[in-house]
């Protein structure tokens, strides 16, 4: 038996392109697991997430077939603080244990490792897009924090989710500042620039944290 994998967490500002950077990991050898698909399926209907936000909001957050109206939800939390202080003490001890259930799980077994097959990996990277604001930094062994250009990221999120500019930016603001967890991270990612660049960095630094975890 080799030793443990690292559990990395790998983070970002919304619109950094932190999934992209995961796929790279995962396309080096590395096991993903995506916080923000954790989130999606304890929010679906009658798993404990959904269970929770129905306890408190009642139907306010609902559709007509019982399934979580996520675009209200996404929309009424980057536009109301205390809305969401509110779901975050709701939602994020359920995403923190199914997350470290995932991390748990024996390789292959669990819907949230696709198309990963074979020994298990010695790096577990796990996308969490706000670890510092939740305050699980210390759950990992390092943190891998990707950054982009401010008007990139807005950019990114404008054609990805279908926002105005003016939305984009308050979902950007609602979260901490890029340049204040760049001190709190051990590696940096840039994902300014082409997918070729992100992908040079991604394979120097799996190297690198796979020498790591063979001492």
């Amino acid at each position: 038996m080799g030793a443990p994998a690292l559990k990395i967490a790998l983070t970002g500002a919304i619109g950094s392109g932190k999934s992209m950077v995961a796929d790279l990991f995962r396309a080096q050898g590395a096991r993903v697991v995506d916080a923000d698909r954790i989130a999606r399926r304890l929010l679906e209907p009658s798993e404990s997430g959904w269970r929770t936000l129905r306890e408190e909001f009642g139907d306010y957050f609902f559709n007509a077939d019982r399934s979580v109206d996520r675009q209200k939800l996404r929309e009424t939390i980057f536009r109301d603080p205390s809305v969401r202080k509110k779901v975050d003490s709701l939602l994020h001890p359920l995403i923190r244990t199914a997350i470290n259930q995932s991390c748990g799980k024996a390789i292959g077994t669990d819907r949230d490792f696709p198309n990963q097959e074979g020994d298990a990996p010695s790096l577990t990277v796990v996308e969490v897009p706000l670890l510092y604001e939740a305050g699980w930094q210390d759950d990992f062994d390092l943190v891998i924090l990707v950054i982009a250009d401010q008007e990139l990221c807005l950019k990114r999120l404008m054609e990805r989710d279908g926002v105005d500019p003016a939305a984009a930016l308050a979902a950007f603001k609602a979260q901490m500042s890029p340049a204040g967890k760049v001190g709190l991270a051990d590696y940096i990612i840039d994902n300014s620039g082409d997918i070729e660049a992100a992908a040079r960095q991604v394979k120097k630094l799996y190297d690198k944290l796979r020498r790591c975890s063979a001492l």
